[in-house]
């Protein structure tokens, strides 16, 4: 990305308040249940699924971690100390788990990583190549102290700096009764 860029504040399908930060590339409206891909000059509408599953463990607080998916590979679309590690365990279960189209509540947090990125690190994991076009893929996780619980992984040891910005998605999840994002 070059120099600023603004995003309007209000939802192109409803008028309703998107959500999401400056640095975010999918903003979600929370009243018509959209995506909003915003990495250029005007917002695109963005398909979301959500994988119906929840963590194994229930306790901790509830994320909803993006990812960009093909239909064999998926990449996660936040900041990861590990996004090769993780991409190769999503990608493996990728087809077992069952999706809805649509936004979870709460929505995905952190959608960082831009979709065109998303076949480069597809190949840096040694996964198929994979150019699109890529459908935002909601995971639920459950973050308790330094443990993240991704559903469907419950054998993949997963920990708090896998989500880069843990601490700060769940202080934006606190703040989410005045939704805006700020661009």
């Amino acid at each position: 990305m070059n120099g600023p860029r603004f995003v309007p504040l209000t939802c192109p399908n409803c008028g309703g308040n998107l959500f999401g930060r400056a640095a975010d590339v999918v903003a979600c409206c929370l009243p018509c249940r959209s995506a909003w891909l915003v990495d250029g000059a005007e917002p695109r509408t963005q398909r979301v699924l959500t994988v119906d599953l929840q963590p194994a463990d229930t306790a901790g607080a509830p994320l909803a971690l993006p990812f960009w998916a093909s239909p064999a590979v998926a990449i996660p679309a936040f900041e990861s100390a590990r996004p090769l590690s993780l991409a190769r365990a999503v990608s493996r279960v990728l087809g077992s788990w069952p999706a809805r189209p649509g936004l979870p509540d709460p929505p995905p947090l952190g959608t960082r990583i831009a979709p065109a990125a998303a076949g480069r690190i597809a190949r840096l994991a040694g996964l198929p190549d994979a150019n699109g076009p890529w459908t935002l893929l909601v995971v639920p996780a459950r973050l308790a102290g330094t443990r993240l619980r991704i559903a469907g992984l419950d054998g993949l040891p997963c920990y708090a700096e896998d989500v880069s910005e843990a601490s700060a998605l769940l202080a934006r999840l606190a703040e989410r009764k005045t939704p805006t994002a700020a661009r």
